[in-house]
């Protein structure tokens, strides 16, 4: 289950980070972990890692964030983080970014940094290692280290962008935090200091400010250079030293220190708080807040976060038993963790019908007075320690492989969390050693001891009550004063569906000698295709296509909605969702239904050794679907809930409505008005999905470390064996066709009254072939590079505008390319006529230099060098090798197209398909709701 990771913040990839150094009782990193320290302070960690093949991550880590500002300063040190793209003394203004693009290397997706409370990062991700480009990496850093020039102009410019950030990430959301973030730590920074600042201090910034910050707090002695990749351990040592030895820190600067912040307290008197906005989901939360000591990385610290993992996990079980089946999948949070040194966190939380957040406030309440008085049952806890087990030995005896860009994070996240990275047969040793002290009596003395004094009660609510703080606090002193019995373990029952039938025959198999995919047929029309990979060792990727070769279900209104939304939710015939998280628990099986224009489609990554196990799952969902009424009735109760939510963003409705907008004849597309949402029901996606399973075409393709006699197999006992009459195959009809353009269409959200999200969608018929595809895909990239020129660096109007396209994979698709940008409404019209004259300046040849084609070119082309190199291009490759067998062979071509082109080649392009005529335009403004 997602919680069982979610709730493991001391978790590697795939185990959990507790480990033991079996000499002496201590801690030791992972061995393959080389780590330095300079003279001046500046620690490095450097691993090798071949996952993805090529590459090099970097990771430049400061500990100094929005914690070291002063009420006055807040917002600095993530304006002084955009500074540091801003130029330097080796590198003049503008060029930083233009010289990683050229390296291959995208602004946002390869490029970026972030600013957190306790730590600014900034962050290099080389998808083709060289040296020259890690050795320019290299020297980025130490040019951000205390080279920059920090000019008034450069902070003119860059002010605009950070304020347009600031109230791009402006919501009902953040208010929310930020409301309970003052409700639960009245008298320290954290209720203030968050790391996006204000818009009134960043708007009156000064260089001397900056720079005060950029003395104080950017210092060897507080950074770590982290990289992980494709690497020589000892060249690049060599060049880290050679780079940062001479760089002193400021006599201004700050010792590196925790962060000072008040400590927290025992509460002695029970207190609430609420939030009310209409766009919220109803949430009611119990928790404890206390002093914690912070201990540094060893044997009690590792016990303490097993322990709270195991307190959570138990009482998230417990939680999700209690729960009525029409309240299942909805959101059930358990945590328990350390805030920013500061102290304990403890808390419950159920998502809810605004009209039952009483009924689950009292659940909180006595599930956790359950708990304290009854403790955990020795089942309950052993079933829990199995899972943990069954984990950290997987993880010994068949090592995943691991991105290098989720290496560089953990190592990130652990730094600053003061953990070391430890190796698989590490946690397994510490795991053995702890297991015997973690019985029912010592987590019941646990749970009693991290439960002390009086908690508090936050509500979110979508509907204004009165004097609501006082409700709260008579609901759970009224619980407190009933009965409770003892928990009463439920009986997990086997999964029902293990045999289904005698396994399939194979009537044919080839393999193409070009890419090593191989291809079977079973006798009753099962597709099966395998491409055996090393990229990720130990893992397999698994997608199945289901269907006619078109959108699935019937033109009725809002009926992929319901199949999107509750399919899954639904169980199957013999277990309820609930119960197939009980039976499943810990074996890393997951489903996720969609519909797609070639029919119901579900993709998938799971440990080769439970393939079989996933397989056999798909195959219930596909055979024995529940269809329970309990799914209708959340579904049908969601909808109402959430009518005025689901608007409550300019850019996510845009998102949502995009394929209804591309297609407004077809009612498939659309996501549905609410009055005909509530009129939906299973029984009219039940016969669309049992012909599809018996009639249509059903293809199973497997990627990634796989034993193919083994996955055979296993396709045999499950899909292949399921009785099926499909109908001959053929040719997918062409029904794609182009809305009717120009046009200009409008939609209203419930979000942020000045937010405005302003579309421009070219849709094109025309995008199949070869080199079509190239051009639109360059075309993106050149529109990418000139919209944020003109809108966010030169205009300061939008912080992340966007360029978007989709080429076709089949020739009667609609393909389209698009811009996107959120921006203030008064800035609506000069945006407008700022695009305009840019698409006029593409069409006539304008601003398309060889500078600009180099900076678009080179991430494509590094992208499509590398692309071979990794499970997700191979799936997609292998999904459509039936249909189109030359697939692989077209993506090495549109490599040449790009390429090849020139400025001529890309201004046809914008003539072609950026046309006036051609545009679809939308406006996603602020407005009163309608249906």
């Amino acid at each position: 289950m997602s919680l069982f990771t979610r709730l493991m913040p001391f978790f590697g990839a795939c185990s959990i980070i507790i480990s033991l150094h079996t000499v002496a009782n201590e801690l030791t990193p992972d061995p393959r972990i080389h780590q330095g320290r300079l003279a001046n302070g500046l620690t490095y960690q450097l691993m090798v890692n071949p996952y993805p093949e090529k590459a090099i991550i970097m990771r430049m880590q400061i500990a100094g964030g929005s914690l070291v500002e002063s009420e006055q300063q807040q917002g600095l040190m993530h304006l002084l983080e955009h500074m540091a793209f801003k130029g330097s003394h080796s590198v003049p203004q503008g060029d930083m970014i233009a010289q990683l693009e050229k390296l291959g290397l995208s602004f946002g997706s390869d490029t970026n940094a972030i600013t957190e409370r306790h730590q600014t990062v900034y962050q290099l991700n080389i998808t083709e290692g060289a040296q020259d480009k890690l050795a320019t990496g290299l020297m980025l850093m130490r040019e951000i280290g205390d080279q920059l020039t920090l000019t008034p102009q450069a902070l003119a410019q860059e002010k605009p962008i950070v304020m347009a950030e600031i109230r791009e990430r402006q919501s009902m959301e953040l208010d929310n935090y930020q409301y309970q973030q003052a409700f639960l730590y009245p008298d320290s920074p954290l209720a203030s200091r968050l790391p996006i600042g204000l818009e009134s201090v960043v708007s009156q910034a000064t260089v001397e400010q900056l720079r005060r910050l950029y003395q104080q707090f950017y210092t060897p002695e507080r950074t770590t250079i982290i990289i992980v990749g494709d690497i020589d351990i000892a060249a690049t040592e060599r060049q880290i030293q050679q780079r940062f030895t001479n760089w002193q820190p400021h006599p201004q600067a700050v010792l590196l220190r925790d962060d000072p912040l008040p400590t927290l307290t025992v509460q002695q008197g029970l207190r609430a708080d609420s939030f009310f906005d209409p766009r919220l989901p109803t949430t009611v939360t119990l928790g404890i807040l206390q002093p914690q000591d912070v201990l540094a990385d060893g044997i009690a610290r590792r016990h303490r976060m097993l322990t709270d993992w195991l307190i959570s996990h138990l009482l998230y079980h417990r939680l999700t038993a209690h729960l009525p089946e029409e309240d299942m999948g909805r959101g059930v949070d358990v945590a328990l963790f350390e805030e920013f040194k500061h102290g304990l966190r403890f808390e419950l939380s159920l998502n809810s019908a605004p009209h039952q957040w009483r009924d689950n406030l009292e659940l909180l309440e006595q599930t956790m007075r359950q708990a304290l008085v009854g403790g955990f049952t020795e089942q309950e806890v052993n079933r829990a320690l199995d899972l943990i087990e069954q984990d950290t030995w997987h993880a010994v005896e068949q090592p995943l492989s691991v991105n290098s860009f989720g290496l560089a994070e953990q190592l990130v996240d652990y730094n600053a969390r003061g953990l070391y990275f430890l190796d698989a047969k590490q946690e397994w040793a510490l795991f053995q050693q702890l297991k015997p002290s973690l019985t029912s009596a010592t987590l019941h003395d646990a749970l009693k001891q991290r439960w002390q004094g009086a908690p508090w009660i936050y509500l979110t609510h979508s509907q204004p009550e009165e004097q609501v703080a006082k409700q709260l606090l008579s609901v759970y002193q009224q619980s407190q004063q009933q009965p409770i019995s003892t928990h009463q373990e439920q009986k997990v029952t086997p999964f029902a569906y293990a045999n289904f039938g005698e396994p399939g025959k194979i009537i044919t198999d080839q393999r193409d000698e070009n890419t090593g995919i191989r291809q079977l047929g079973f006798a009753n029309g099962v597709r099966l295709t395998l491409k055996p990979t090393e990229f990720e060792i130990g893992q397999a990727r698994v997608q199945l296509k289901v269907g006619f070769g078109d959108v699935a279900l019937p033109k009725i209104e809002g009926l992929a909605t319901l199949f999107q939304r509750s399919f899954v939710l639904g169980g199957l015939a013999q277990h309820s969702y609930t119960e197939l998280g009980q039976i499943l628990a810990g074996q890393g099986l997951a489903v996720g239904w969609s519909l797609s224009e070639q029919g119901f489609v579900d993709t998938v990554s799971v440990r080769s050794d439970r393939l079989r196990a996933q397989l056999g799952l798909h195959t219930a969902f596909l055979t024995a679907p529940g269809f329970r009424p309990e799914a209708l009735h959340q579904f049908r109760q969601q909808v109402r809930e959430h009518a005025i939510s689901r608007n409550a963003n300019a850019e996510t409705l845009f998102w949502e409505r995009f394929a209804e907008l591309l297609h407004p004849e077809d009612i498939r597309y659309a996501l549905g008005r609410d009055k005909e949402l509530l009129k939906r029901d299973f029984s009219e996606i039940a016969p669309v999905l049992t012909s599809a399973v018996d009639r249509g075409v059903l293809e199973v393709t497997i990627v990634g470390d796989i034993d193919e006699s083994l996955a055979i197999q296993a396709v045999a006992e499950t899909l292949g064996a399921v009785e099926r009459h499909p109908l001959p195959v053929t040719k997918r009809p062409v029904v794609a066709s182009l809305p009717e353009l120009p046009a200009s269409r409008q939609l209203i959200h419930q979000g942020a009254v000045d937010s405005t999200g302003l579309a421009w969608i070219w849709p094109n018929l025309d995008s199949y072939s070869v080199e079509q595809a190239a051009q639109i895909w360059l075309l993106e990239r050149v529109l990418q590079l000139l919209i944020t020129e003109e809108l966010r660096v030169q205009g300061g109007m939008s912080y992340s505008p966007y360029a978007f396209h989709f080429n076709a994979t089949e020739p009667s698709e609609l393909g389209h390319i698009g811009l996107f940008a959120r921006v203030d409404r008064q800035h609506v019209l000069s945006i407008e006529g700022k695009v305009d004259t840019l698409i006029e300046q593409l069409s006539s040849g304008q601003r398309i230099d060889a500078d600009l084609l180099a900076r678009a070119k080179q991430p494509l082309l590094q992208w499509i060098a590398n692309a071979d190199n990794n499970n997700s291009f191979w799936l997609e490759i292998a999904a459509m090798s039936h249909t189109q067998p030359k697939y692989y062979q077209r993506v090495q071509q549109i490599y040449d197209h790009i390429a090849a082109a020139d400025s001529q080649s890309v201004q046809a392009s914008a003539q072609r398909y950026l046309s006036k005529d051609k545009c679809l335009k939308v406006i996603t403004s602020f407005g009163e709701p309608t249906d």
